[in-house]
């Protein structure tokens, strides 16, 4: 059953309603989790590795909170990373995380999880790839934006997970950026055709000088009819499957039938009928978690359960662009 913690009347707003929330829950809810991990991007160029060292013990704290909030219900189906992803930690920090995860929750084993890394493939090497499947991750996901060189190394990069034993191979393909025309869209759909992902997502950047509107819209239509020559299929906003690729589940932004609990300055999750948002400035993020509390800011809506996944994802595309 879930551990029965009531919040006090010190806490704020959101972590009343979060924890009220997860005291609400049947005991007979034993649903397994799917947990997404924000660690900010900015992180990577703010301070070196000491920042970036003093956050992760920072969401230790709060995983640890979460692992005694769900304490019959510890399965984890799914572990995601937003933010920087599982390569731009060192293999120190990984191993340090990793292990602390899986004193807290229980991996539901390499076929009935969906552990996935987000990975640059800009100078990435194919050894990290090999590293990451022995750390416990068995899909990838390549961010690929169209940097020098990556043309060429993206078929090598899913060639090589595959060869490691990565099972799934996603690219999240960005469109739209600023300088971006239709000549480099079409380089980098031949360089994702020619890794032949299992799945393919596209990604809109809105930032300065990027293509917005009608322009944008006329990118992504361009990318929809190439896939679709192709042999890939829709199957979400977005979102595109391999022809002959088995339905997965992992194709969504989180399993369905999982509680999405999100972890990390930002985060947002979906628990039972709330939808939440952890703190977003380092400062309160780390503030409510030294008075003991987890970090949740506010509950951003409460609704029916199959209206959560799709209002969720509307909302993390917005995060994405903040990235």
């Amino acid at each position: 059953m879930h551990a029965a913690i009531l919040p006090s009347q010190a806490a704020p707003t959101g972590s009343r309603a979060f924890l009220h929330a997860i005291a609400s829950l049947p005991a007979q809810d034993r649903r397994p989790l799917s947990l997404r991990l924000h660690v900010p991007s900015l992180l990577s160029c703010a301070g070196g590795a000491a920042t970036l060292d003093t956050y992760l013990a920072y969401l230790k704290r709060e995983l640890a909170m979460h692992a005694v909030l769900f304490a019959g219900t510890r399965s984890l189906r799914q572990l995601r990373f937003d933010g920087i992803g599982a390569a731009g930690l060192s293999n120190a920090q990984l191993t340090g995380l990793l292990t602390h995860l899986r004193a807290g929750f229980r991996f539901m084993g390499d076929d009935g999880a969906d552990v996935e890394a987000a990975v640059d493939p800009g100078g990435l090497p194919q050894a990290r790839l090999a590293s990451l499947r022995r750390q416990g991750f068995n899909a990838i996901r390549f961010e690929y934006g169209g940097a020098p060189g990556t043309h060429q190394a993206l078929p090598l990069l899913a060639g090589a997970a595959r060869d490691a034993g990565l099972r799934t191979v996603c690219v999240a393909l960005a469109y739209g950026m600023p300088g971006q025309g239709v000549g480099q869209l079409r380089r980098m759909l031949d360089a994702t055709l020619a890794a032949a992902p299992d799945r393919v997502l596209l990604r809109h950047r809105p930032t300065a000088g990027a293509a917005s509107g009608a322009a944008a819209q006329r990118l992504r239509q361009h990318c929809i009819e190439r896939l679709d020559r192709a042999g890939y299929a829709i199957t979400g906003a977005g979102q595109f499957v391999r022809a002959g690729a088995k339905p997965d589940p992992a194709s969504f932004e989180y399993y369905p039938g999982t509680h999405l609990v999100g972890c990390g300055a930002g985060a947002l999750g979906a628990v039972g009928p709330v939808l939440y948002r952890n703190a977003e400035a380092l400062r309160d993020y780390y503030a409510l978690i030294d008075r003991d509390q987890v970090p949740v800011a506010r509950v951003l809506q409460r609704m029916r359960r199959e209206q959560t996944r799709p209002y969720l994802m509307q909302v993390k595309d917005f995060q994405d662009a903040d990235q």
